[in-house]
């Protein structure tokens, strides 16, 4: 049996190490057009900050990783067509040609920047070539300009900003990353942006981008205004990367490659995971394009288990976020109010702010006091919070689930900060005060 992944990102490569792991006798192959194995597209931010000694650090595997396990990688290649009724690819390397046959195929191609503007000084630090010319333009450039406001653009402010650069950001919303943070803690992420020198600039679209001269690269025209910069970032909405299937599978209205739970797509014996599919999200598991690493190594390893025989479904997920920004670390996890709202749940929100600067924001049903969603900007870390809210939230905890994993209830180490703790107890009395008054 011969299994070939196309793709050697995080998707592709979980699904290669897990076809070893459910088919130890079987022939891998997985076929990356790159130099190398799921690279971080965060580590440019981490080589600007000081905290990766060197760029090609950034490489999460190494093709020796794979081959002491004996799957077969094929770096540098590209495929350039599928026969879907033969099962047969068409490879091409280094100006040479090839053909591949495979019993089983899985397609992890990724997703990619959504941009049609042909700027040369466009920083790109999704793979470990493009982070490389970046970092040579960030070199000689005085003023960046991000575009979205979302957390990738939100990482690399603080990045370019501790590298010397003047700032700016354009977000097409009213607020930043409204797609994981509510006003309370958007507003708080903003000012702390503004107060490190980032000029942010929100309900600004993007019409055109156009070269100056030597001496002022671009200017970006939006709807509102007009802005100079030597370097662009578009750190905007993932597609996915369909050209090599688009006329051949089926596809969802976004472009998303279409699968059933068990991750089979319309084509035989071929398979989709990663940044090309919808994944089931929060209580009603709607299917949403919501690419992240966590996603793209779960899919992986899904698929493999049911290459022969559908076996495991496509979990939910919950939405997810944790990020660090000057020195804070900011935690969303579940749903935000709007999009509870949008699913016709009625809710019930506060904001804790505490002593030490933090805030979180609370998300629960109205009635009964689950909770929905967490959003948290703190100075303590919350990995470990990350964890128990997680399962908290599969497990559809209400307040006081949560409130007796602390002091008073709780009597051996709490299992959350005391901020928390209080975050909750806060809620659910201003939840059942409300409710007393109705």
């Amino acid at each position: 049996m011969h299994i070939v992944i196309i793709g050697g990102s995080f998707a592709g490569v979980s699904a290669a190490l897990s076809c070893k792991t459910y088919y130890p006798q079987a022939k891998i192959t997985l076929i990356e057009k790159g130099t190398g194995l799921a690279y971080i597209a965060n580590s440019l931010n981490e080589y600007l900050k000081g905290k990766l000694a060197d760029l090609k650090n950034g490489y999460a595997y190494s093709i020796k990783d794979l081959q002491s396990k004996g799957i077969n990688c094929l770096l540098n290649h590209e495929v350039t067509k599928i026969d879907s009724t033969n099962q047969i690819l068409y490879v091409k390397a280094s100006g040479d040609s090839m053909t591949l046959t495979y019993d089983y195929l899985i397609l992890a191609m990724g997703g990619k920047g959504f941009t049609e503007e042909p700027v040369a000084a466009l920083i790109d630090p999704h793979s470990y070539e493009s982070s490389l010319k970046s970092f040579e333009k960030l070199q000689k450039a005085k003023m960046v300009l991000i575009v979205g406001g979302g957390p990738i653009g939100i990482e690399a402010c603080e990045a370019y900003q501790r590298a010397g650069k003047d700032v700016t950001l354009l977000e097409a919303y009213p607020s930043l990353a409204v797609k994981y943070l509510d006003k309370p803690i958007s507003q708080a992420v903003e000012r702390l942006l503004v107060s490190h020198g980032v000029n942010v600039y929100k309900r600004e679209l993007v019409n055109k981008i156009v070269p100056v001269n030597d001496t002022i690269a671009y200017k970006v025209i939006t709807n509102n205004s007009t802005y100079l910069s030597d370097c662009v970032q578009f750190a905007t909405n993932f597609t996915p990367n369909i050209n090599l299937v688009e006329n051949q599978i089926a596809l969802l209205a976004d472009r998303s490659v279409a699968v059933d739970e068990y991750l089979a797509t319309s084509l035989k014996h071929t398979f989709a995971v990663g940044d090309l599919i919808q994944i089931p999200v929060g209580l009603h598991r709607k299917s949403l394009y919501w690419p992240s690493i966590q996603h793209s190594i779960t899919s992986g390893s899904i698929a493999a288990a049911n290459l022969i025989v559908p076996t495991k479904a496509l979990p939910s997920s919950e939405t997810c976020l944790y990020s660090k920004l000057y020195g804070y670390n900011l935690l969303s996890l579940g749903m935000t109010a709007s999009s509870a709202e949008e699913e016709g749940i009625v809710t019930f929100t506060s904001t804790y702010v505490s002593q030490k600067g933090g805030q979180i924001f609370i998300i629960s049903k109205a009635d009964d006091g689950q909770i929905l969603g967490i959003q948290w900007l703190s100075l303590a870390p919350l990995q470990a919070e990350l964890a128990l809210l997680m399962t908290g939230l599969q497990a559809k905890f209400s307040e006081d689930d949560f409130l007796v994993q602390a002091p008073p209830f709780y009597s051996g180490k709490s299992l959350i900060q005391f901020d928390l703790y209080k975050a909750l107890y806060h809620h659910k009395s201003l939840r059942q005060k409300e409710a007393h008054l109705c």
